[in-house]
């Protein structure tokens, strides 16, 4: 995600409109994110961003805020995929070639974008997608999966 993508993104958790990311506005965007210790790491990152010290992360102080590193992660994909290419992709972590995705092979997947928390989030995922809860994530149910790693991992897929 570059500064200008991050900027747009986190301009939607501005609650009252007034230009300017408070603490609780950021805790609501890493909340978005699936991210874990929120209320510490917001409390942080305004401390750390807001030059001014209003106590608010304003357009001038959100690049401060978007070099940090508990900020949406950069993943190795730095372009938008698409769906299909994004099911290719996690198609090699399938591990056992049984064509369904366990846990564990999220968690793989998960892991190989850098992402931390892994066996959490692969657990949110499971469980979000898993519509028939046995436990995997087949070909009818990637469609739930894709959703999850686009609005809680911060992973930009379109439909072509």
């Amino acid at each position: 995600m570059t500064v200008e993508e991050f900027k747009v993104w986190l301009k939607k958790f501005d609650a009252d409109g007034d230009g300017r990311i408070s603490k609780n506005e950021l805790r609501t965007a890493m909340r978005d994110l699936g991210m874990c210790f929120t209320t510490w790491k917001s409390r942080k990152g305004v401390r750390i961003a807001d030059a001014n010290g209003d106590g608010f992360i304003d357009d001038n102080e959100i690049e401060g805020l978007a070099s940090m590193p508990f900020c949406p992660p950069r993943h190795s994909f730095q372009d938008e995929m698409t769906e299909e290419e994004f099911k290719k992709w996690l198609k090699q972590f399938d591990v056992d070639g049984d064509g369904r995705i366990s846990k564990k092979e999220l968690q793989k997947a998960l892991r190989s974008l850098g992402m931390h928390f892994t066996a959490w989030k692969s657990g949110r995922g499971i469980r979000v997608a898993d519509t028939n809860r046995n436990g995997f994530i087949d070909e009818n149910e990637i469609k739930d999966l894709v959703e999850f790693a686009k609005n809680k991992l911060g992973i930009m897929i379109h439909t072509k």
